[in-house]
């Protein structure tokens, strides 16, 4: 618990601190400068480098309507030049350029990045495929029948299948079939009409449809489609899916999947969000003091605090036991003041993304929060706050785990679908890139991890962060491309002969490994 104890001595510290009123002079406008002025793309996706520096802190906006521009820095102190991208993340179909404005804000001054992004001369425009009837798909127009269908989950994931085969009676005979479509989603895109080019919440679509073949469709992986939308719902133990797509090839291809879903289904409804990047909020940690109460929140799947230092990234939360109540309170209410309130996000990956304000000091942050205690370690949150130009969002309602829980540490063993095996031996193919690790199991078999070399630094990476990193076992692979979530802990010594090896997969795989390597190179 190196970094709550970390947070807990600048929690104290702050307690402790007091400040002298006296008048401070009015502050100066800043000054920003943005090079280059203004940055033109072609009608492919791409990116740039922008370099910015202002006299003060800053922090930018995406204007409305420019969702297709995407930036690899938010905000900066002031004082020091930075240089970061500036991306079109999707290419532009249209004949007609577009035009968008990223805002950058600093102390009484506003200046604007124009992004222009032409347009395609040879394109044609896209025909919109019709939804078919429930139950059946549509291909360039001409509607087929789905009378095979089935619910799974995969991991955490809802997901859904279906064939034109007769009589197929459950997910497994359907995806050992010759013709299926397959869907999966993260349990965030729940109910959420989203767009399959630019949506980076993880989903996979597969189909062996005869004339509609995608061999994968997901976030970064969306060669196989030029347009597409699409919804997955559950409602009173019903899915169903609807999605429209344009394929590379010009085909179009439409499907309107219902079926029933088992009765103890449970999707996570409790989520976490900065900026864009919205994901499952799986894990909170709760801890009471002297009056206080301590809330961590992460999408990590994790069971121990101590395990926070090796999630990417958490918000945390103090307040007094008074603001705990079920009424929302904003930032800025009197009540919130002093070391009775402390909120502040821990990224592991990236310290310039961290951050810490308190009820005295709000650094401009606004926005509001509900706090309610429903039983012992069982809580219920909704924050919605901006900070440093970048909204961040928990809505979370459920069980928290005790802080004081100690773990229980094992190593160099792997659970799998229920069964737990001694690993007993690690090698690793670095003779390219990535990296290919293998771990000897005692049944005979083998893990194989693939990672960029990058990746064995002792940091948690999870799947999001690389299309090369995956985990395979048994015939399963677990990877971006398959919508799966993980994370994964390689530690590599400096002689490169010792290698630590933690994953945690949604999906009821886990594994340890500490102990000697042998490298080939």
């Amino acid at each position: 618990m190196k970094q709550i104890s970390r947070i807990l001595a600048l929690l104290l510290l702050i307690g402790a601190t007091t400040f002298s009123a006296c008048k401070e002079p009015e502050p100066e406008s800043a000054t920003i400068t943005i090079t280059p002025a203004e940055l033109t793309f072609d009608w492919e996706a791409g990116w740039q480098s922008v370099t910015v520096f202002s006299t003060h802190d800053w922090q930018l906006e995406i204007e409305e309507g420019a969702e297709w521009i995407t930036t690899s820095q938010n905000s900066h102190i002031a004082g020091k030049e930075v240089t970061f991208r500036v991306a079109v993340s999707s290419d532009n179909t249209s004949t007609e350029e577009r035009v968008g404005r990223i805002a950058f804000r600093a102390e009484g001054t506003t200046e604007y990045l124009k992004v222009t992004q032409r347009g395609n001369s040879n394109s044609t425009p896209t025909p919109t495929p019709t939804i078919p009837k429930e139950n059946c798909y549509s291909l360039n127009g001409e509607e087929h029948l789905l009378p095979s269908t089935a619910f799974m989950m995969v991991g955490e994931n809802p997901a859904i299948v279906a064939s034109p085969r007769m009589g197929l009676n459950s997910g497994e005979q359907i995806l050992e079939s010759s013709s299926y479509f397959y869907a999966a989603v993260s349990p965030v895109l729940n109910g959420v009409e989203f767009d399959l080019m630019t949506e980076s919440s993880p989903y996979t679509l597969i189909s062996t449809l005869s004339g509609a073949l995608l061999e994968c469709v997901a976030p970064g992986l969306t060669e196989e489609i030029t347009a597409g939308k699409a919804t997955f719902d559950i409602v009173d133990k019903r899915a169903t899916f609807v999605a429209a797509l344009t394929l590379a090839s010009g085909s179009t291809l439409a499907i309107n999947i219902s079926t029933e879903a088992e009765e103890n289904i449970t999707i996570n409804e409790n989520t976490i969000s900065r900026g864009a990047e919205k994901k499952p909020l799986r894990t909170a940690f709760y801890m009471n003091e002297e009056g206080m109460t301590y809330l961590y929140f992460t999408p990590a799947g994790i069971d121990y605090a101590e395990e926070l230092e090796i999630a990417t990234w958490y918000m945390y939360l103090m307040v007094g036991d008074q603001l705990i109540n079920n009424q929302r309170f904003s930032l800025t209410d009197n009540i919130v003041g002093g070391n009775n309130f402390i909120l502040g996000l821990m990224d592991n990956l990236n310290a310039d993304n961290s951050w810490t304000i308190t009820g005295d000091e709000l650094g401009g942050a606004t926005g509001t929060i509900l706090l309610k205690h429903n039983s012992e370690g069982n809580y219920t949150t909704l924050l919605e706050v901006v900070y440093g130009g970048v909204e961040y969002k928990i809505a979370f309602e459920g069980d928290c785990i005790s802080c004081y829980d100690a773990p229980v540490v094992e190593s160099n063993y792997l659970l799998y679908d229920g069964a737990k095996h001694n690993l007993t031996s690690a090698t690793i193919d670095a003779k390219g890139e990535p990296w290919s690790l293998s771990l000897r199991v005692d049944n005979g078999k083998s893990v194989v991890i693939t990672a960029p070399e990058s990746f064995f630094d002792g940091n948690a990476h999870g799947f999001s962060q690389s299309p090369h990193l995956t985990v395979t076992y048994d015939g399963q692979t677990f990877s971006k491309a398959n919508g799966n979530s993980g994370t994964l802990t390689l530690n590599l010594d400096q002689d490169m002969l010792t290698l630590d090896v933690a994953f945690t997969n949604y999906a009821g795989c886990e594994m340890a490994y500490s102990g000697a390597v042998t490298i080939y190179e």
